[in-house]
């Protein structure tokens, strides 16, 4: 009686302890969240950032994917929330070639930008843009 006792004291608090595999949030890579200003101040020859908003549903979609991505990549991805201050216009392929944020604005969220060598040689505006670029 005992040990069946002591057997199952051990499997509660072993199903106690045990962590549920909670969805991934942005606020668990908080090292990877950039400001506006440091977009093009990163020390890799490549990197993304990803621009995004918490109220945008097209965000919400992606998010889960994007965030198992970034966990496990090799090349560096940044977080780049919405504020204000960062220009949102048309025409984002006109920013291929930017090297300082002066020459850089965002479609809107979701965005991904790829930057080597201190440029943009992508700005990928949309969730399924930025699945085609990221899954296919």
């Amino acid at each position: 009686m005992k040990k069946i006792i002591t057997l199952l004291m051990c499997a509660l608090f072993a199903f106690s302890c045990s962590k549920p595999d909670l969805p991934l949030d942005y606020d668990d890579f908080p090292s990877l969240f950039i400001l506006w200003e440091d977009v093009f101040k990163q020390k890799e020859a490549k990197y993304y950032v990803y621009f995004y908003s918490n109220q945008c549903y097209y965000c919400q979609q992606i998010k889960e994917k994007l965030l198992i991505i970034i966990k496990h990549a090799t090349t560096p991805y940044y977080l780049l929330s919405y504020n204000e201050a960062i220009p949102i216009a048309e025409d984002v392929d006109q920013t291929i070639g930017a090297s300082t944020i002066e020459q850089l604005w965002f479609g809107g969220t979701p965005s991904l930008l790829e930057i080597e060598m201190n440029a943009v040689t992508k700005n990928i505006l949309g969730v399924q843009k930025i699945s085609d670029f990221l899954f296919y």
